[in-house]
């Protein structure tokens, strides 16, 4: 069981905040990049709320590091297209995952929508993936190539099946390489992918329960062939997803987690550190004066 440890040191002071208005457009800031000039790329999600219909795009600022709009640009068709990450790419540019609605209805995105931008933004390719998943992350593999991760069947949208990890392996031109799932017991959603040194991938998510009442933080490591090396879940005794997990220099990892009481409003983010094989360590709590659902980048 994990220890909880010493109150973290202050937070460092707040160096800026920023907020994007923009008449007629409802905006929610999805996902950054950061650039080499010390800026960023940020992706939003843009609905036009003069027409009346439900057709997201996708919309990147360029930002300089103060955080003051360089310029922007919007990307998309005429169906509700969503942005869920962006990458950078190691030979320059960016890879952003989104998904795109399957019907002109544009309610419910299914289709993973993979973008290549170079590094002024201009698209090099594009492909729909035709799976019935929404994919969620991707890494840069040492290749050259992307892995992006998912759960398949969606949650909550498919009866015939719960959801499971799901990774796809695509080439720089966009051609899949390797597909493949991970079927598990109970409903687990993925939320990020992230590569360690010694060439293995760290997944974490979150684990249902049956009635789908509450859930665990998850982790599965696969090792440079995709094979699951081991999974873990990740019980702290509470409601707990987890957004985040990164490898750590020792072989270990660091967890970022929602945690909160069952079925209630309130809680906090937990900092969960683990060994080598996923088993807690430590933890720190981080209670924030508001309750708000942690994203990390």
């Amino acid at each position: 069981t994990a220890s909880s440890a010493e109150p973290m040191p202050t937070l460092p002071e707040l160096a800026w905040e920023r907020t994007y208005p923009r008449p007629d457009f409802s905006d929610g800031a999805v996902d950054l990049a950061p650039n080499p000039d010390g800026g960023y790329v940020a992706v939003t999600s843009t609905d036009n709320l003069s027409d009346g219909q439900v057709n997201g795009d996708l919309d990147l600022m360029w930002l300089s590091p103060e955080g003051d709009v360089l310029r922007r640009q919007a990307y998309g068709g005429p169906l509700n297209d969503t942005p869920v990450r962006i990458i950078n790419v190691p030979s320059g540019g960016y890879l952003v995952v989104a998904a795109s609605a399957d019907s002109e209805t544009g309610s419910v995105p299914v289709r993973p929508w993979i973008v290549r931008l170079n590094a002024v933004g201009e698209i090099v390719w594009e492909r729909h993936l035709d799976i019935g998943s929404l994919g969620v992350d991707a890494v840069a593999m040492p290749d050259g190539r992307f892995a992006i991760v998912g759960s398949s069947p969606l949650l909550f949208l498919d009866l015939n099946g719960d959801p499971n990890p799901w990774l796809c392996v695509i080439d720089d031109t966009g051609e899949v390489q390797l597909q493949r799932s991970y079927p598990q017991e109970r409903a687990q959603w993925v939320t990020s992918i992230h590569l360690a040194t010694n060439g293995e991938y760290l997944l974490s998510g979150i684990a249902y329960s049956e009635d789908l009442d509450n859930a665990n933080a998850y982790l599965l490591k696969l090792d440079a062939s995709f094979e699951v090396v081991w999974n873990r879940e990740l019980d702290l005794g509470k409601m707990e997803q987890s957004r985040g997990a990164y490898p750590t220099a020792d072989g270990g990892n660091v967890v970022v987690i929602n945690s909160q009481p069952t079925n209630a409003l309130g809680g906090k983010m937990v900092l969960l550190k683990t060994d080598a094989f996923g088993e807690p360590t430590d933890a720190v709590d981080f209670q924030p004066e508001f309750w708000s659902s942690v994203r990390t980048t």
